[in-house]
């Protein structure tokens, strides 16, 4: 999140916090159920309707969307059962932004990237990449 590269953005107030991809995600597994389970709509409707953040999680991790379709399958009742937490938008930007002035006010000289919540393939629970900070959100609740 911190770095001493000119790109990044240096007023906390300006960082973006990008939610959609969880919303995406939902819609996406809605959708496979309802129609069955196709890598195509994983690829349609998650992966290039993504933010440049999922995109970045997806080259980085080199996520398939056949992969990451039969991981929804199999964890179908997992994702059901956090839908309710994963899907608290405002909770999750209210609770980043009053993270970010306490880390602004310890660091105030600290430069940012973009913040991305989404859903990914549990390979780890955040990443940094040249398009901001990733959080892949489930991993939370992942036992």
């Amino acid at each position: 999140m911190m770095s001493c590269r000119s790109s990044y953005l240096s007023a906390v107030d300006e960082v973006p916090i990008i939610i959609f991809d969880i919303e995406l995600f939902y819609q996406t597994l809605d959708r496979m159920q309802e129609d069955e389970f196709y890598e195509s709509i994983v690829q349609s409707d998650y992966f290039e309707k993504g933010s440049n953040g999922l995109k970045a999680l997806i080259k980085k991790d080199g996520l398939q969307a056949k992969e990451l379709m039969i991981y929804m399958q199999e964890h179908q009742d997992f994702f059901t059962l956090i839908r309710k937490y994963l899907t608290r938008d405002q909770e999750y930007v209210s609770m980043t932004h009053e993270i970010l002035n306490q880390f602004d006010q310890a660091l105030p000289d600290s430069k940012y990237k973009p913040i991305y919540f989404l859903v990914g393939q549990n390979k780890h629970g955040g990443t940094l990449t040249s398009d901001g900070f990733i959080i892949e959100l489930q991993k939370i609740y992942w036992a």
